[in-house]
């Protein structure tokens, strides 16, 4: 009886403590959220998965996302990219109908959120938000009316790669519906080229937008003052719409920002992504140690042996190149054996004459 006493006491002084610190109101929601939290376990969600095919990365705001950042797909031609583990992998890619290639980037919702509502007395009203809204949140802040409708983008339901789904069920919001309840839903084979076609045309429409601006500025226009509106996102297009066979030849206006006869655009980390000047032979990102040509970088002592990157710089040399960085004594077989990256090769022996 004495111990039960005890505890008592200790409950009840715990919760006058907690009054203390929490008003009434605070104390409701809290019972709000427990009891979503509670019902939340004995009901059956999917996860859901949204592809950006666009090679920037994309932003969503408001309450549910609270600015989440989604990857770029991987420019055409890329041939492998830094992971969030710290490892270079290959991107992911996809082939439409007609065989174009495809490098896309993942986000996968996988769990509820909580969001209180506010009710006519005042009080909120707690809801959960399962993943299929987040992910049709995300893609319709992105395609909401016809002058933001930039394709690209969808979800399919589950965490499955996304080769792997192809006849799993897709969704595409668009500005008329965008409820789960009302979205289309389609297969995920049928996602992929709907979005890519919207997509397609968003990019041609930014390309007609940047060779106005071109225009404009040899009409009357200070040289360079209006060619500074084209953005890095419409030069990205322009690779991509040349590697897709959308267009045959580069516009002017592509390497013009840059003078000189020889000029060409800037060069994009495989790594990170970010951009680099096109004589660069190394990311000039400060995170990143994605080397553009390591036989260069070697050659002109740009990196090292014990630079961060150097090891899978060297990796990506052919053979040719390590035998002439040997001959001109850029580093040794002894030094590539002591840094790890080579087996060292012992000279052979002479049979004794017997």
């Amino acid at each position: 009886m004495a111990t039960n006493a005890v505890t008592h006491i200790e409950e009840g002084h715990a919760k006058s403590e907690i009054k203390k610190w929490i008003s009434r109101s605070e104390a409701k929601e809290l019972r709000g959220i427990a009891h979503i939290h509670q019902r939340m376990r004995s009901t059956r969600w999917d996860p859901i998965t949204l592809v950006n095919f666009h090679p920037w990365p994309l932003h969503a705001s408001g309450y549910i996302h609270h600015d989440l950042r989604i990857e770029p797909a991987p420019l055409p031609n890329t041939e492998e990219i830094l992971g969030t583990d710290g490892k270079f992998h290959i991107p992911q890619s996809v082939l439409t109908e007609n065989g174009r290639k495809l490098n896309y980037a993942t986000y996968a919702f996988t769990t509820y959120k909580v969001d209180g509502v506010p009710n006519e007395s005042g009080d909120r009203t707690f809801e959960e938000i399962l993943p299929l809204y987040q992910a049709l949140d995300y893609v319709y802040q992105h395609n909401n009316s016809m002058r933001n409708q930039v394709g690209g983008l969808f979800c399919y339901v589950g965490v499955l790669p996304l080769d792997q789904s192809l006849e799993g069920e897709a969704y595409i919001p668009n500005q008329n519906a965008y409820q789960p309840d009302t979205c289309p839903r389609m297969r995920v084979k049928d996602a992929i080229e709907q979005a890519h076609a919207a997509q397609i045309a968003y990019y041609v429409t930014q390309l007609d937008q940047a060779e106005q601006t071109y225009a404009n500025e040899a009409k009357s226009w200070r040289q360079g003052q209006r060619r500074s509106e084209i953005t890095p996102n419409m030069r990205k297009i322009v690779t991509v719409l040349r590697a897709w066979g959308v267009i045959s030849t580069d516009p002017e206006w592509f390497t013009a920002k840059r003078t000189g006869k020889d000029a060409k655009p800037p060069r994009e980390c495989p790594g990170c992504g970010m951009e680099a000047k096109p004589k660069a032979v190394r990311c000039t990102n400060g995170t990143c140690t994605y080397v553009f040509d390591p036989y260069e970088a070697f050659v002109q002592y740009v990196i090292g042996l014990d630079t961060p990157g150097a090891k899978l710089a060297f990796l990506r040399l052919p053979p040719d190149q390590v035998r002439d960085l040997l001959k001109s004594k850029v580093f040794t077989e002894e030094a590539l054996a002591s840094a790890g990256w080579i087996e060292r090769k012992e000279p052979k022996r002479k049979h004794a004459e017997e």
